[in-house]
């Protein structure tokens, strides 16, 4: 058996160690493979920790081989995140995925995301006739699923969304890999309260932006280790980038970035006059209609120059997806072996053996790892050509 794993670690906790160590007490795998967001998360932020000492962690913790999501996938919403990832463990020929959740039951997850495919349009059309008569995008969305006779607390639940996302992607696309649930143990997901030794990611991040003294009691290294590593970025020397990034921009450019619509390049273009910092800009662009996560994931698309039409052409069936190998112990270097799979683990070398499209994907990575660093003081601006791949031995 070789299970695979979607992780982002940001940081790696004590949560992820039980979940490690659940999967080799209970289905004792062959190896256990991770792709992992590298500089850029889910929630259309910056990691807060460098993509290499997270690795650095897994591996030390019982994990055998991660590669790196690409940033198509890793900055995106739930549905593409979950899609990407799933189809990028499937080029790696893992047969088991594993995942966490707030429900208990594989079966009723299953189920759920069955109803979610097969009644996808009406869904989609509901919710478009909900919004006519006045209600939000979110509470639009929630309404019309309630239509389909599923219980709306479970699907928002923050684990059972990507869980769902996963399980649809699978049934969607018909991979043979298998999954496995294991219930989420310990603090809520988006929870920022350090409650116990098994808290969220979430909690740890909070903590370390306003204090650096942590206790040993919520991850399997030194808590001192995880606040030397803790990396906050300068989010006023970010919006002056984004105000650069619009004022160099037409109407037609912004429209033409994923996730911005014509509503939302009116407001970039009027956050010229009416914003003089970060947390005004962002109040600026809130609506009824979008979510604080997709203001994140487009700002961040934005200073990418992250084009629908290049999500088109990294979504497309005809894309092959690379390896980006970010480090391995003796088990995760037999899986390397494979021939079919196009490895990436010296960047200078391994990109000649890549198409223009895999090559043109390559280079929003590391991108993404240059804007990302822009922002956090004293990191290497380009660090992906200086680092080497963690083996662990």
């Amino acid at each position: 058996m070789k299970v695979g794993i979607i992780t982002e670690y940001n940081p790696f906790h004590n949560g992820h160690l039980y979940q490690i160590n659940t999967i080799r007490k209970i289905l004792n795998p062959e190896s256990i493979t991770v792709v992992m967001s590298q500089d850029i998360v889910q929630r259309g932020d910056f990691a807060s920790f460098d993509k290499f000492w997270r690795t650095r962690k897994a591996l030390e913790n019982g994990v055998d081989l991660v590669v790196g999501l690409p940033f198509y996938i890793s900055g995106q919403s739930a549905e593409n995140f979950a899609n990407g990832a799933v189809k990028l463990l499937n080029s790696l020929e893992i047969d088991t995925l594993v995942f966490g959740a707030e429900s208990k039951s594989l079966s009723n997850l299953e189920n759920m995301a069955r109803i979610l495919v097969n009644q996808q349009d009406n869904i989609l059309d509901k919710t478009k006739e909900l919004q006519k008569a006045g209600l939000s995008y979110p509470k639009a969305r929630e309404k019309a699923l309630e239509f389909t006779g599923l219980k709306v607390e479970e699907l928002f639940k923050p684990n059972n969304i990507l869980a769902l996302e996963y399980l649809k992607s699978l049934y969607i696309n018909n991979f043979k890999i298998k999954p496995y649930l294991i219930p989420r143990k310990g603090s809520d997901y988006n929870s920022l309260e350090l409650k116990n030794s098994l808290t969220s990611a979430s909690s740890l991040r909070n903590k370390l932006n306003y204090y650096r003294d942590i206790s040993n009691n919520y991850t399997p290294y030194p808590g001192s280790e995880l606040a030397d590593h803790f990396q906050a970025y300068q989010k006023e020397e970010l919006f002056k980038a984004i105000l650069l990034k619009i004022l160099n921009s037409s109407f037609e450019d912004l429209i033409n970035i994923v996730g911005i619509n014509e509503d939302r390049a009116n407001q970039l273009l009027k956050l010229l006059r009416n914003s003089t910092n970060y947390n005004e800009m962002i109040n600026n662009l809130k609506s009824k209609n979008i979510t604080r996560t997709a203001i994140n994931r487009f700002l961040i698309n934005l200073l990418l120059n992250f084009t629908k039409d290049d999500f088109k052409l990294f979504s497309s069936k005809s894309f092959n997806l690379y390896q980006r190998v970010l480090g391995f112990n003796s088990k995760g270097q037999e899986l390397l072996r494979n021939p079919n799979l196009k490895i990436i683990t010296n960047l200078a070398k391994d990109r000649n053996k890549l198409d223009s499209t895999q090559k043109k994907s390559l280079d929003f990575d590391l991108k993404a790892a240059t804007v990302r660093n822009l922002f956090i003081k004293g990191s290497n601006l380009n660090p992906d050509y200086k680092e080497k791949p963690i083996i662990i031995n």
